[in-house]
């Protein structure tokens, strides 16, 4: 029997062909992590910066479409604890919710009511 001569050229189906067992790790790359500090999740970070308010009650919806209710939520912690304040909220919130406010001394303007006209004529 010959003796295989020794090629000088890789073979083609040789670099190609893959164990059967093994998978091929994958190719996309990390995006580069900014330099700098390391952060907490956003939810911790917002239980160590923020107030708790729990909505006391829902006075009505503002907003263009509507999508933004107006409620009375009394603080529970910080230095306005105890006090009630009017905050528009964005979203899903119901009668005795808690929220976190980044501050409590902003408070809204309070809703207009919408009085029919007197047509005294």
């Amino acid at each position: 029997m010959a003796a295989p001569k020794p090629n000088s050229e890789p073979d083609a189906k040789a670099s190609v062909a893959k164990a059967p067992d093994v998978k091929a790790a994958p190719t996309a790359a990390k995006p580069a992590a900014a330099p700098g500090p390391k952060t907490a999740p956003a939810a911790v970070m917002l239980d160590s910066e923020g107030y708790r308010v729990e909505v006391v009650d829902i006075i009505g919806r503002t907003g263009v479409f509507g999508e933004v209710k107006q409620v009375m939520a009394k603080v529970m912690d910080g230095r306005d604890s105890g006090n009630v304040i009017r905050r528009n909220v964005k979203g899903p919130v119901k009668k005795g919710d808690i929220l976190i406010l980044l501050e409590t001394e902003r408070e809204a303007k309070a809703l207009k009511s919408k009085k029919p006209k007197n047509k005294t004529r």
